[in-house]
């Protein structure tokens, strides 16, 4: 009877669809599998070259990098662990190049000393006056040495002795420029100023006075006399500006970025035969940076170096 017909009929579609269900589910299930296996597989491999480039770089592999593919989370992670990586390497590479240089800048007054004492003990050199004020020269630069490389070890550390209290930056300056006279004279440089009167800032008096003394020893040191030396003070945009410029030398370009790091010198200008430790110019960068000031280079237009400082003036609050 059709109605019977009927009825087998849709029995069997129905047994149909539930085969092609079973099948549709168990495909769905394998491929589920089998995605999920290779994605597993793909991001452990991902996590074990991490997990693995991170122990080696705690055992002191900086050289350790990984690849960078992609833009998703793994890959902005490897990026950030190379550019740590890459800091860590570059200040490895940092302290090493201090250390040597520090033993460096000890051994030369300590070699002098040595010297001079076994010239006395031979009896070469006669214990006199002269003598023992040379061998009091050598034991004052040294001294000046550690104290210099005490207050960047204290400044690194953030616990450099800074008093801050109102003060008139400009008389500091120009009562410092004035007590160079004859330093400047004697060194064949020539001081023009042009300073705004009564700008005021938060400073440590004695601090700034050190550090006008330092970038005169900079600008006394290196300038060929007859040489010129500009210093300008302004107000701009809530900072006392400073312009510090000197006459020629100049420093090329690519070695501007470089000046304020320890013991560093130009080559052909600044070298041990122009005196000094090359700590000068990083102790007063130091130093601007604990009165939250700013001292930035760049060529002079009197063909030497500018001294670009800029500094907080003192609220009305």
């Amino acid at each position: 009877p059709p109605q019977e017909m009927m009825e087998r009929m849709e029995s069997r579609f129905l047994e149909r669809q539930q085969r092609n269900l079973v099948l549709i589910v168990i495909s769905l299930g394998l491929a589920s599998l089998l995605l999920a296996g290779g994605l597993s597989w793909w991001l452990g491999r991902r996590t074990r070259a991490l997990a693995g480039a991170t122990l080696r770089l705690t055992e002191g592999d900086y050289h350790t990098r990984l690849p960078e593919r992609g833009k998703d989370e793994l890959s902005r992670l490897a990026r950030d662990f190379n550019v740590l990586a890459a800091t860590l390497e570059a200040s490895r590479e940092a302290r090493a190049r201090w250390v040597s240089d520090t033993a460096h800048e000890l051994r030369t007054p300590l070699a002098v000393l040595r010297g001079e004492i076994e010239a006395m003990q031979d009896g070469i050199r006669p214990l006199n006056q002269e003598n023992l004020s040379s061998l009091a020269q050598e034991v004052a630069q040294l001294e000046r040495l550690v104290a210099d490389l005490r207050l960047l070890s204290q400044s690194d550390a953030g616990a450099l002795d800074i008093q801050l209290a109102p003060m008139n930056l400009s008389e500091s300056l120009e009562s410092r420029l004035n007590d160079a006279d004859r330093w400047l004279e004697e060194s064949g440089l020539t001081l023009t100023t042009a300073l705004a009167d009564d700008v005021m800032i938060r400073g440590d008096a004695q601090r700034l006075r050190q550090l006008w003394s330092n970038l005169l020893d900079n600008s006394c040191a290196y300038t060929q006399p007859p040489g010129k030396l500009s210093v300008s003070l302004i107000c701009e945009r809530g900072d006392a500006v400073i312009t510090w410029q000197d006459s020629a030398p100049g420093v090329p370009e690519e070695e501007l970025s470089r000046l304020t790091e320890r013991l560093y010198r130009v080559e052909g200008s600044r070298n041990r035969a122009s005196g000094g430790s090359g700590l000068g110019l990083s102790i007063a960068s130091a130093l601007v940076t604990a009165h939250g000031g700013t001292l930035t280079p760049s060529a002079s237009a009197l063909g030497g170096l500018t001294w670009t400082l800029r500094l907080p003036l003192l609220t009305a609050s």
